[in-house]
């Protein structure tokens, strides 16, 4: 559909402050503004408000109608292939007559009919008097466009930019949160303590999404590792390593007989608590484990919540930046992907070289909850030194100008490799049409 389609405009001048929606009863259509597919089987619509352009694409086949509403009131229905009857080719480079529908209330008051003509109780606004007639357009095509019998037509001006189609659904996301999120990820204004600008809005946002993630994803140990006593006290749940015949033994001390998480025993580095909490201290290949499962755990659960959220926030500084493509927001993406799982390795790798100095060298039992205390912390500071390093080195890679990061050097190479499969792909099809038309034709 988005390589083979035709373009259908509304653009409707009624009532200031009207909102108006379009939907289709038989086939998907796709929105422009908001780079996105409207899938008719699950009823989406969409809304746009007087005054405003609305450009949609829909395919050479479509079918059935697409239905403008106001208030819930059906204002028309135009079926794409009866106002038009000519059939396209399935080429991409075939460009059908663009379709735009313009209502204009230009001189009447609100309390007569936009179009001049005669209200009635059937049709309060007029609508059956209009009608469609061909007028040029900056195609350099035939439009048909929409207008009232009583009113000269003003051709629609309307440009045919290049989009980039990005997978991703931003329903929900309301303007201005995602305005708030695009003017997020600037300079963070304190260059004197953060001279690479990594603390920007979205970062810290990033960081206290990612604190409460940890917090969501590790609440039961963390809520029963202060352990209320018999006599209303608190005490801190604590773990101490000792050898028994030569092996590390860890016992935890603190807890109470009711403590569902912690209790008697001694436990060994690849005890499920043990590579949680403190890492798989104890014995290397328990601490390989426990790394592991942090860089796993970083895409599932909260952490993986977090990690969209920072996909999003990402997303919302790419759309407004009109000079970045798809490929610079693939670039994007992939480093923060990278970086993310660079980031658990190193928090991991760090917590347990810290608990190994501290339990196993300085024999000091250490608190559950400082070490969850503690891998916040080291998350954070991991976090910020990988963004500087980042930064960093897109600015050797790519010039001091740069603020993107290793990114804007990912995106070329992104935007070649898209350049080698379309070229392929063109030769293949070429070279054995009958192989591949089946391919072409969708």
């Amino acid at each position: 559909m988005l390589r083979k389609h035709r373009d259908v405009i509304f653009e409707i001048q009624l009532f200031k402050g009207m909102s108006y929606t379009v939907e289709a009863d038989q086939s998907d259509f796709y929105n422009a503004r908001d780079k996105k597919i409207v899938q008719h089987t699950k009823k989406q619509t969409v809304t746009f408000k007087d005054g405003e352009r609305l450009h949609l694409w829909v395919a050479r086949t479509f079918k059935g109608n697409l239905i403008l509403k106001a208030n819930g009131k059906v204002l028309g229905r135009y079926e794409p292939s009866t106002l038009d009857r000519t059939r396209y080719d399935t080429e991409p480079t075939t460009k059908p007559a663009p379709m735009v529908i313009v209502l204009k209330n230009e001189t009447t008051p609100a309390s007569t009919s936009p179009s001049g003509n005669t209200c009635k109780a059937s049709d309060p606004l007029g609508i059956d008097q209009w009608t469609l007639h061909p007028v040029p357009t900056a195609f350099g095509l035939d439009a048909w466009t929409m207008y009232s019998r009583n009113r000269p037509v003003t051709p629609v001006a309307e440009q045919h930019p290049t989009v980039a189609v990005i997978d991703g659904d931003s329903k929900g996301m309301p303007q201005k949160l995602k305005d708030y999120f695009a003017a997020g990820g600037g300079k963070s204004g304190v260059a004197d303590v953060d001279p690479n600008e990594v603390a920007t809005r979205n970062w810290l946002i990033g960081q206290l999404a990612g604190a409460a993630a940890y917090a969501g994803d590790n609440w039961n140990w963390l809520r029963h590792s202060i352990n209320k006593q018999a006599d209303g006290a608190f005490k801190l749940v604590s773990a101490k390593i000792a050898y028994v015949r030569g092996k590390v033994r860890i016992y935890f001390t603190g807890y109470s007989a009711k403590n569902p998480v912690f209790g008697p025993g001694g436990h060994g580095p690849g005890n499920a608590k043990i590579l949680q909490v403190y890492a798989g201290i104890g014995k290397a290949g328990s601490v390989f484990k426990s790394t592991a499962m942090a860089v796993g755990g970083t895409f599932k659960g909260n952490a993986l919540v977090s990690f969209i959220f920072g996909s999003a926030t990402s997303w919302a500084e790419w759309q407004a930046d009109s000079q970045k493509d798809g490929y610079d927001l693939a670039a994007a993406l992939v480093a923060s992907l990278v970086k993310a799982v660079v980031a658990a390795v190193l928090t991991v790798a760090l917590v347990a070289a810290i608990l190994f100095l501290l339990m196993i060298a300085a024999e000091i039992a250490v608190a559950a909850i400082l070490v969850g205390a503690l891998t916040l912390g080291i998350g954070w500071a991991v976090g910020y030194g990988i963004e500087s390093l980042d930064k960093q080195a897109g600015k050797a890679w790519k010039g001091q100008g740069n603020g993107d990061g290793t990114a804007a050097g990912i995106a070329p190479w992104l935007r070649s490799a898209g350049r080698w499969l379309g070229e392929s792909w063109d030769h293949l099809n070429a070279k054995f049409p009958n192989d591949y038309q089946p391919w072409a034709a969708l």
